[in-house]
């Protein structure tokens, strides 16, 4: 999946529609993706989204670098001034979300996990998840953070340009070039001198350990089969991929559409 309400992306195919409802089970990366219980979860690990240790984000940027966060941190709904208490991380996540694309969840749009977990829900189908919120954000704060504030930094470069990034990202689902969207992100950063080295963590705590977690999650429920998993597409492509750990783990593992 793209976790985004782009209809391009929440209008499922036939393939998809009938896989659905020909399953027992669906499962996503987390199991509750209301508001409610991402609100839970990001208050049992404040630690993991804000400095308690002295430290804050506005020494560690330029002036020009910090409003940008702050506008982006306001846009979000949250005070501009409370900017400086949070992670390097977790305003690269605001800042990954286009305008276009907060006014859309604003007014109620399903992202595509939702809008699968609704198909599942009118088919009387469970649905259960692979990990937990606070196992997700504590992927997440486990990047050293000059890693964090090295990736934030060349987001800031692009933050003008929000919408056309997301759409380059959604051009690359609708193509099925999935394996592209991480060494984009790469080649934009080294045109600032950010080198692929500051995305190591990252990709150790997000592509690596997080999908064997998933991958192991998963097979219980594969073992009773009828299900249908739905993760985020960055977790599928490259030799710690999920369809690769699929396959070493003895399945058999073909594209349907």
């Amino acid at each position: 999946t793209m976790h985004l309400s782009d209809l391009r992306l929440t209008e499922l195919s036939p393939a998809v529609m009938s896989a659905i409802k020909s399953s027992k089970t669906l499962a996503l990366e987390v199991a509750d993706l209301s508001e409610k219980a991402l609100a839970d979860g990001m208050s049992k690990a404040t630690d993991l989204l804000m400095y308690s240790d002295g430290k804050n984000l506005q020494s560690q940027l330029t002036t020009d670098e910090y409003k940008i966060v702050q506008q982006v941190v306001a846009k979000s709904g949250m005070p501009g001034e409370f900017a400086g208490m949070f992670k390097p991380w977790l305003v690269n996540m605001l800042l990954a979300l286009s305008d276009c694309e907060r006014q859309k969840v604003a007014s109620g749009a399903a992202v595509l996990d939702m809008k699968i977990a609704e198909e599942a829900q009118k088919n009387k189908i469970t649905v259960v998840g692979l990990e937990s919120i606070e196992q997700q954000l504590s992927a997440l704060g486990s990047v050293p953070e000059d890693q964090q504030l090295q990736m934030l930094k060349v987001g800031l470069k692009y933050a003008d340009r929000a919408d056309d990034m997301m759409e380059t990202l959604v051009q690359m689902y609708l193509k099925r070039e999935l394996g592209a969207a991480m060494p984009f992100q790469i080649a934009l950063a080294s045109q600032h001198g950010v080198s692929a080295d500051a995305f190591e963590g990252f990709k150790t705590s997000l592509l690596v350990e997080r999908n064997a977690r998933m991958r192991d999650a998963a097979k219980s429920l594969l073992d009773k089969g009828e299900v249908f998993i739905a993760v985020g597409a960055l977790h599928l492509p490259g030799q710690t991929g999920l369809v690769a750990l699929f396959r070493d783990a003895g399945f058999t593992v073909t594209a349907v559409e």
